[in-house]
């Protein structure tokens, strides 16, 4: 099926697609039960710590992605919002820093960390994916990451059963379902549909991004499942 054209009903034509044929993978990432225990303030700490240091080497490798995106883009425009979202990735390292610091876990501690095969597999799919492909395909293969986190905290947030006095956990919710995590999943999402707007998106090359992005949607469910299988 072709992608439409936006309109006042469908604004966002290309990144709505991949969702709608993602086979209910989408809808797995984005109420994964590791937000949803976080969300009822149910989670293990020592889960929530482990899912923190893994996420914070995650993050080096999703700023280099990000980078290797600018370098291809040929967009001024473009570069700026990836600039950007490698400054994103920074902030929200930091976030990962203090909240580990309320259980006793140091900066140091998080980047003598070993990373674990669940986020090497992810991070370097990702990679690769940059460097077989053009800088749309290495956005689509990024997408997962920015959109679904938006996304499960936000359905989350607005959820009248989670938890928020009390929760230790809510402070995560709320960074990613605050405005300006929304912010930078709405200049995510546009620049991939202005991407898209500029190109020719034959049969095959639609079904390669298809599949790109269920598969880091794929390695963003596992990542979540090695957290709740360290216990």
């Amino acid at each position: 099926m072709p992608i439409v054209r936006p309109t006042l009903y469908n604004p966002h034509p290309f990144t709505q697609y991949l969702k709608d044929n993602s086979k209910g993978l989408w809808q797995q990432y984005t109420q994964h039960s590791f937000v949803g225990q976080a969300a009822a303030g149910t989670l293990s700490t020592s889960v929530f710590v482990h899912y923190l240091k893994q996420d914070y080497a995650y993050l080096k490798h999703y700023a280099r992605a990000t980078a290797l995106a600018a370098f291809k883009s040929d967009s001024l425009g473009e570069v700026s919002v990836l600039v950007d979202a490698m400054q994103a990735c920074v902030r929200e390292s930091k976030l990962h820093v203090e909240m580990c610091a309320k259980w006793g876990v140091s900066r140091a501690e998080m980047e003598q960390e070993q990373e674990s095969w669940s986020s090497v597999a992810y991070t370097r799919y990702i990679i690769d994916r940059g460097m077989a492909g053009d800088v749309l395909e290495l956005l689509v293969a990024m997408y997962p990451c920015l959109l679904g986190y938006g996304e499960a905290a936000r359905i989350a947030a607005d959820d009248s059963k989670t938890l928020r006095q009390g929760n230790p956990f809510w402070p995560w919710i709320s960074a990613y379902a605050g405005d300006d995590f929304q912010a930078a999943v709405a200049q995510g999402r546009q620049v991939i549909e202005d991407l898209v707007s500029r190109d020719i998106l034959g049969p095959q090359r639609l079904k390669r991004l298809v599949t790109t992005f269920c598969e880091t949607t794929t390695l963003e469910i596992k990542f979540w499942d090695s957290a709740l299988e360290i216990n």
